[in-house]
């Protein structure tokens, strides 16, 4: 009996410094509001659910040149997050089939490829939204390259809130049958930028409409004030960072 309490205590203390040392996604504070969902911790990042929509809030994480390595990408499917409740409503990949959206990942599968553990958990449900795929592929992705590109050669450190936006009226679900899952019509990235060095934070926020026909356009074009998308979210996003 000591002997499993023992291997128990063993395997929380190793828990809990794998995500003391690959967190640090909260350092600046989780999006702020009175009703925040249910708030999930994993190693790679910290997100909260709507029960409604069945898709994460926001997904909150920290990015830095550490998190990039020599572990390839996870070739495995999509798969259900173990952590969430069961009787919640949760897409499976079956509901993205033919449905004309891609899964996209909100902490992108190359920024976690330090270990092959990392890399698995984007591919955890709750880490994608439904995105046409000519946003994922197109602005959306430039961004990521960018803050990539940033993290290695200028070894700027982020903390990154990504989430849906829902316009009222507007209403596309992602499993049209049973009209369920509702698609978002935007979806943000707000960052906080840490430059090595320098005390000061920078503080910078994108909005980007989920339709095809944008693939080729600058994602420097969507770039807008972070109280636009407090606005539309009712969050206050990075409450601690000064």
């Amino acid at each position: 009996m000591f002997r499993k309490l023992s291997v128990l205590l063993l395997l929380t203390l190793s828990f809990v410094s794998l995500y003391a040392q690959r967190g640090s996604h909260e350092k600046y504070g989780q999006p702020a509001k009175f009703e925040s969902g249910n708030i999930i911790k994993r190693s790679e990042f910290v997100y909260s659910f709507n029960r409604t929509t069945g898709f994460a809030n926001w997904v909150l994480h920290r990015l830095g040149k550490d998190d990039f390595g020599p572990v390839p990408r996870f070739h495995g499917p999509f798969f259900k997050d173990s952590l969430l409740p069961l009787d919640l409503p949760r897409p499976t990949n079956t509901d993205f089939e033919n449905s004309g959206f891609d899964k996209g990942h909100a902490v992108r599968s190359e920024e976690r490829t330090c270990t092959n553990e990392a890399n698995r958990q984007t591919f955890v449900m709750s880490n994608v939204f439904p995105q046409r795929p000519e946003l994922n592929r197109g602005p959306w992705l430039d961004c990521e390259r960018w803050t990539e590109k940033m993290c290695k050669d200028s070894t700027y450190e982020f903390w990154i809130a990504i989430g849906p936006v829902y316009e009222q009226g507007k209403t596309e679900y992602l499993n049209k049958k049973n009209q369920s899952f509702p698609v978002p019509q935007w979806v943000y990235k707000v960052m906080v930028i840490k430059k090595p060095g320098q005390d000061k934070l920078e503080k910078i926020a994108v909005l980007m409409p989920n339709i095809n026909g944008i693939r080729k356009l600058d994602w420097k074009s969507y770039i807008v004030p972070i109280s636009k998308v407090e606005e539309l979210t009712g969050y206050k996003f990075f409450p601690h960072a000064n």
